[in-house]
């Protein structure tokens, strides 16, 4: 499990994967697809477990989660999902908002974070 729901009250958008099945718990960065980028709403979270080809939901904002923060970032700080480590992030090249540490900030890199999903570039409806 990537990020694990701990409360909140998320917004949730339909999901269908296309590369493979979906567990809960999984951060998916999401890519616009016509220009690969990542614009808009930038990650998703699936609460449920979802099959591929078939569709699910995924959460875009609005929870508060754990998650392992690749470096000793402090608390309120913006991060990003690094998508190939599986870890929060500070660094935002090539990888997805997904919002700000809320807890447990300080404590060394590699350590279990909580953040607030909060991951739309543009407009902020959170």
């Amino acid at each position: 499990m990537q990020a694990t729901f701990k409360h909140g009250n998320p917004i949730f958008i339909p999901y269908t994967p296309t590369s493979g099945d979906v567990s809960a718990g999984d951060v998916i960065v999401l890519r616009a697809a016509a220009a690969n980028t990542i614009n808009g709403i930038t990650t998703g979270i699936a609460h449920a477990d979802i099959a591929n080809n078939t569709t699910g939901a995924l959460a875009i904002g609005g929870g508060i989660y754990e998650a392992t923060s690749l470096q000793n970032n402090a608390d309120y700080i913006q991060v990003y999902w690094d998508d190939s480590a599986n870890k929060l992030t500070t660094t935002a090249t090539n990888n997805g908002r997904i919002g700000f540490i809320t807890g447990g900030g300080g404590a060394g890199a590699n350590t279990v974070v909580t953040f607030l999903h909060a991951p739309l570039v543009s407009p902020a409806i959170l």
